[in-house]
């Protein structure tokens, strides 16, 4: 490009020169041939030099340009510029009114340029991205020339995507390589005039050296003294460029006192422009222990393999060299079977070639992974799960794989054990939902907040509600009757604190407004480790049950009411006795906190609760004197005699237990069965309470009231 842009310059100072001279030619007002004929003679050359200058113009593989410094609008370009500017020539990017300031892909990149130009009056190799007529991006590099007097710009263009492209990826594929460099599980070093110049980070760990260590001492100071001289005098003739093993092994000092052994793979590379090594350094000091214990008691090792837990073989060329009891025991060959059979016929045929694969790769000397898992085949034709370890040793001199191998069939048989008990508790858990989505109990999920985290389809259904709607509402404020909240809020508690399984009712509200009375049997649970506990309730409607008993209750009470009139009719020193003491035991029932069902339990026995003194006789019961022992003896039997009518009656509470234990003491000193503490109902002791503060309040024929 700077040859063509020099004969440009050449042509254009020619042309200048002609036209200085045809210029001189008519001022001398010269007349004549001589004249005439020197003019004809620079207007050739000047024709022929416009002719040249324009084929090159046109023909240059480079583009050409001449453009308005202002306005940006192309005055002339040759072909190349319009090929590249996404035309066919240069008729068509001309006649397309062509604006090179519109095609910067950054609207700042042309006022750069121009800055540039207007400060130095030309702007060499500029780079920026352009839009080609099909709106397709490519890298330009300009080199532009202003020409002031005409307000022109002058230069070349020259499409350079593909160059930067190429950088791209070369830039790309170096981060890739960095990443493997800088996360490679070997230490890879570069070493040069005897020194550490390149490391990865694994190398500081393998050595335990720091960063500042490797820089500034010699490599030779991290071998061992033993080994220095040898791996000093492969350097060196690797460097010489003779041919020899490039991997051997040594030991280097580690910080901490002790040596490693090492593997070194090491290739003769050019760094910097100057020979050096690069090094793959490998920390193979488990493996030489092992193979310098196995070398240094032959015996020991062999009954510490006999005896080994673990299936122990040594394969060579894919042919079994040694075999321990455990494997004997394990696939069921004998020796002589095990020393016969090519290895990998014992391999499952699905393994196989997985297996073959990581064989050869040990056996070549690559680093693979420590620990597989595979299927064999026992002799017995059943499967054997085992998880094999290999590691590559010197059999006899040659290359060979020491493998440890374990018998985990019972572990994949408890791992496929597992894995179907995860799919009967998947089924499980998908039977569980669907017993709550056909159920028509009441179910409801609640957190400590009070905030509602599920309801089954039976609930949603009676509360008009769907799923999403009633999820994470407030369950008091949004679904229960403002008279219950407070009530429901005070079970809510008891379930925090004790944590107890209880049993209450409370009205719901749905959407609409209908009132539903439910029993609720509800319990705080824990869910995962770590998360809250919620409550749990299933509830059951008993909105028509209730109206049916209250209807039930009324019709009873009436009958109650009825008997206790036939004893106050029988006995009027004590009308209206049974009332008050009624009255009096569910004012202490309601005091206690009982339930209101048992509280009308107690209500009724109060009653009813001397309804034994039918059996009485009417003037004893009316005599106003002190009664004598024998007297008295059959006022105690009302007790039993009121038992004995209520027995066979089907209350909704033990009316007739309360009757008979009505005037049994804490102590024992009752009657008719001389009861004491917890073998009395609490009900029987309210109503025993009641009936001695009602007695003592009101009149009697032998007394006045105290």
């Amino acid at each position: 490009m700077k040859d063509q842009t020099k004969t440009r310059q050449t042509l254009i100072g020619e042309l200048a020169s002609l036209k200085e001279r045809i210029a001189e030619l008519e001022q001398s007002e010269l007349k004549g041939k001589q004249a005439d004929e020197a003019l004809l003679e620079f207007e050739a050359k000047l024709k022929e030099a416009e002719e040249t200058y324009r084929n090159i113009f046109m023909n240059s593989q480079t583009g050409l340009f001449r453009t308005e410094i202002e306005t940006g609008i192309m005055l002339e370009a040759n072909d190349s510029l319009a090929r590249f500017a996404g035309f066919e020539n240069r008729e068509a990017l001309l006649s397309s009114n062509f604006n090179i300031a519109e095609r910067y892909v950054h609207p700042d990149a042309r006022k750069k340029m121009l800055a540039i130009i207007k400060e130095q009056g030309q702007c060499d190799n500029y780079e920026t991205r352009f839009r080609r007529n099909d709106g397709s991006v490519i890298w330009i590099r300009l080199s532009t020339k202003l020409v002031p007097d005409k307000g022109w710009l002058e230069g070349v263009a020259e499409d350079i995507t593909a160059g930067k492209l190429a950088e791209d990826a070369l830039r790309e594929s170096e981060e890739k390589y960095r990443i493997l460099f800088e996360n490679a599980s070997e230490a890879i070093f570069v070493a040069q005039d005897g020194k550490v110049v390149f490391f990865n980070p694994t190398t500081a760990i393998v050595t335990g050296y720091s960063n500042k260590e490797f820089v500034l001492r010699p490599f030779v100071d991290f071998i061992h003294q033993d080994d220095r001289n040898m791996v000093m005098e492969r350097y060196v003739r690797r460097l010489n460029g003779e041919d020899i093993p490039r991997r051997y092994s040594f030991r280097i000092l580690h910080k901490n006192g002790g040596f490693r052994w090492v593997e070194l793979d090491t290739v003769l590379i050019n760094w910097k422009g100057r020979p050096a090594t690069l090094n793959f350094l490998t920390d193979i000091t488990e493996r030489k222990r092992v193979e310098e214990t196995l070398q240094k008691s032959e015996e020991r090792y062999r009954s510490l393999v006999e005896n080994a837990d673990e299936a122990i073989l040594v394969i060579q060329d894919g042919i079994i060299k040694f075999v321990n009891t455990r494997a004997i025991e394990s696939f069921g060959y004998s020796v002589q079977e095990f020393l016969s059979i090519p290895v990998f016929e014992l391999v499952h045929p699905e393994d196989r070639n997985a297996v073959i694969e990581r064989y050869l790769q040990k056996i070549n000397g690559d680093t693979t992974p420590t620990h597989h898992t595979y299927r064999s085949i026992h002799k017995g034709g059943h499967i054997v799960w085992i998880d094999i370890s290999s590691v590559l040793i010197d059999w006899e001199g040659r290359p060979a794989t020491l493998n440890l191998i374990t018998d985990i069939t019972e572990r994949k048989q408890a791992e496929e054990k597992l894995r179907e008990s995860q799919e009967r508790l998947l089924k499980e858990q998908k039977f569980t939902q669907l017993l709550l989505d056909t159920s028509p109990a009441f179910i409801v999920a609640i957190d400590f907040d009070g905030k509602t985290l599920m309801m089954n389809r039976s609930l949603l259904d009676a509360l008009e509600y769907t799923a999403e709607q009633i999820k994470g509402t407030d369950y008091l404020t949004n679904f229960v009757p403002e008279e219950d909240r407070m009530k429901l809020a005070k079970v809510f508690q008891e379930i925090i604190q004790k944590g107890n399984m209880t049993i209450n009712e409370n009205h719901i509200i749905s959407r609409s407004g209908r009132i539903y009375l439910v029993e609720w049997h509800g319990r705080s649970v824990t869910r995962e480790k770590g998360s809250s506990n919620i409550f749990v309730g299933v509830g059951l409607d008993i909105t028509d049950r209730k109206n049916s008993m209250d209807q039930l209750r009324k019709a009873l009470g009436g009958t109650v009411q009825a008997i206790a009139l036939v004893v106050e009719s029988k006995d009027p020193y004590t009308a209206g006795h049974q009332r008050r003491v009624a009255d009096i035991s569910r004012a202490i029932a309601t005091e206690m906190g009982l339930s209101p069902d048992r509280i009308e339990g107690i209500r009724m026995a109060g009653i009813i609760h001397d309804i034994g003194k039918v059996s009485v006789p009417a003037e004893i019961l009316s005599m106003p004197r002190k009664l004598t022992d024998l007297e008295f003896s059959l006022i105690k039997t009302h007790a039993q005699s009121g038992y004995e009518i209520l027995k066979d009656i089907e209350f909704p509470w033990p009316i007739a237990r309360m009757v008979l234990e009505h005037h049994e003491r804490m102590n024992g000193s009752g009657y008719p069965n001389g009861l004491t503490g917890d073998k009395l109902l609490p009900e029987s002791r309210i109503l025993a309470v009641a009936d001695v503060v009602e007695a003592m309040a009101t009149y009697r024929p032998y007394r006045a009231a105290l």
